[in-house]
């Protein structure tokens, strides 16, 4: 009698705004997918940097503005971007909703700023989703392309799952992915519950944030948005 096949390895890609963010997706693509193994490879910050601390993380630079630089280096390359999507299974691409928001910005690539109002979060959203779209030089996403759009940011997860107690989230519970810099609950907590945005401190909560994972999905609805297209995809 044969042996089953086992599955190859799901193989995925992540383009994000920094190395937290990819801990954070990660540990959601693992409680996704279960049992079934994944490589995630780190394309931008670039991955030869972005797990040694490195400044800016390569060439293209960390946060927002490296995800955007990506996007337009890849839309001057259209074979090479749509190798891409023939490499990977997936390819993720991370947004905080946060971004173009910032009144103190004074260089936006095109779409930016965007300023919407907040609930819906999904109408920030949305808006990201295109201007990305826009950035790669694409009208429709293609079937390999993900979405990642916590809002505002990957931090309103980890105070929503770690900081259960917080005065602030537990006021604005109902509203709370339009909370602006949940980031700075992160510092406010007690002493043992206290944790800054590292990747240390995130990678030790990490199988925390996949077993806590489903809370999110019933809870934060751009969470549950990123695990339904994830699913639908794979």
């Amino acid at each position: 009698m044969s042996e089953p096949l086992v599955p190859e390895p799901l193989r995925l890609a992540l383009v994000a705004e920094g190395i937290t963010d990819f801990v954070v997706i990660r540990a959601a693509i693992s409680a996704i997918v279960g049992e079934r193994a994944f490589d995630l490879t780190l394309l931008q910050p670039e991955e030869s940097v972005a797990f040694v601390g490195a400044g800016d993380a390569g060439i293209l630079g960390g946060g927002w503005k490296g995800v955007w630089r990506w996007c337009e280096q890849n839309a001057r390359n259209l074979p090479a971007r749509d190798v891409l999507f023939q490499t990977y299974d997936l390819l993720i691409l991370h947004l905080d909703a946060d971004v173009g928001e910032d009144p103190n910005e004074r260089e936006w690539p095109p779409g930016l700023p965007c300023h919407l109002p907040c609930p819906p979060a999904s109408d920030k959203t949305d808006a990201l989703r295109d201007i990305a779209l826009g950035w790669l030089q694409m009208e429709t996403a293609p079937p390999q392309l993900v979405f990642c759009t916590p809002s505002k940011s990957t931090e309103a997860w980890m105070v929503w799952l770690f900081c259960r107690g917080d005065r602030e989230l537990n006021r604005y519970r109902e509203t709370w992915e339009c909370y602006t810099q949940p980031v700075n609950r992160l510092a406010q907590q007690p002493k043992k519950l206290r944790f800054v945005k590292k990747e240390a401190d995130y990678q030790r909560r990490s199988a925390a944030i996949e077993k806590g994972w489903p809370e999110l999905v019933e809870s934060l609805s751009q969470a549950a948005r990123f695990d339904a297209e994830v699913r639908a995809r794979l």
